[in-house]
């Protein structure tokens, strides 16, 4: 009788195993995804990040929740990486089928993980609740980047890509030399300005303003430099002229060989 009533028991336990199972692969949707295993954090082994992980190291996830984070993020480029999510020195690995296929990722508590060689973060409020607090606050909130996506929404795909332009200004006596680069990043949501260089160090977020010929770029904020290429006092960064299939730039922080500034200087454009 004894062994009946266990046999019961453990045969009720396995279908509500199943049933869970079975809640947590629908609840993936159409993308076939199922939570294989899921470890527990690591702090300070596998990051790159120096920061202090002792608010941060209780941090857990449930097989749903990372169904959650999966089924909620986004497949991101390395500059948004690193300009707009946070590296936090813990994270867990998770092993899910996708589509049938067993993959492993790895889930930073910053907001994003790896799957293979990609990486996918966070796009929505729900999906950072899965996360420690550190990482919400630092990245972007979510009405900065709707605000980023708004600026560029109405932009002609013409500007979109990466600009480039190296400046040599020769040696600045026999040991150093005097240069300067300069990237551009355009996207449908996302201005970067960066500059790299002899008393140059800087990487501002802008906004665009299309008109005609030319793509206008307003500061909006600092992301990092050495704080002596303040641009916070500056309205236009620089303008994006295209004449004869070719860009060029005009800015009041770009100078020409000659140190003229506000002058058009061709761009590379990719």
């Amino acid at each position: 009788m004894k062994y009946i009533i266990f046999l019961l028991v453990f045969i009720s336990l396995q279908d509500c195993k199943g049933q869970n199972d079975k809640k947590i692969k629908e609840a993936s949707g159409s993308k076939q995804i199922e939570i294989v295993n899921v470890s527990n954090s690591i702090c300070g082994e596998n990051s790159s990040s120096q920061e202090d992980f002792s608010q941060i190291k209780q941090w857990k996830l449930s097989s749903k929740d990372v169904l959650e984070i999966v089924n909620q993020s986004e497949k991101i480029n390395t500059a948004d990486l690193h300009y707009v999510y946070s590296n936090l020195p813990c994270e867990i690995e998770a092993i899910i089928k996708l589509n049938g296929k067993t993959n492993k990722i790895t889930i930073n508590a910053g907001g994003y993980y790896y799957l293979n060689n990609d990486v996918y973060a966070c796009k929505t409020s729900k999906c950072y609740s899965f996360f420690p607090k550190e990482a919400k606050e630092g990245n972007d909130s979510d009405d900065t980047k709707n605000e980023t996506i708004l600026n560029s929404s109405n932009i002609d795909s013409i500007w979109f890509g990466n600009y480039s332009l190296s400046i040599d200004y020769g040696n600045l006596d026999q040991f150093s030399e005097m240069a300067i680069d300069y990237d551009i990043e355009i996207s449908d949501n996302k201005c970067i300005f960066s500059g790299m260089g002899y008393q140059t160090s800087f990487t501002d977020q802008c906004k665009i303003e299309e008109k005609g010929n030319q793509l206008i770029l307003k500061y909006e904020k600092n992301i990092e430099g050495d704080g002596f290429s303040d641009h916070s006092k500056i309205d236009t960064l620089a303008i994006l002229i295209l004449k004869n299939n070719k860009y060029y730039i005009k800015s009041p922080i770009v100078a020409n060989k000659n140190w003229d500034y506000n002058t058009e200087i061709i761009l590379n454009k990719k």
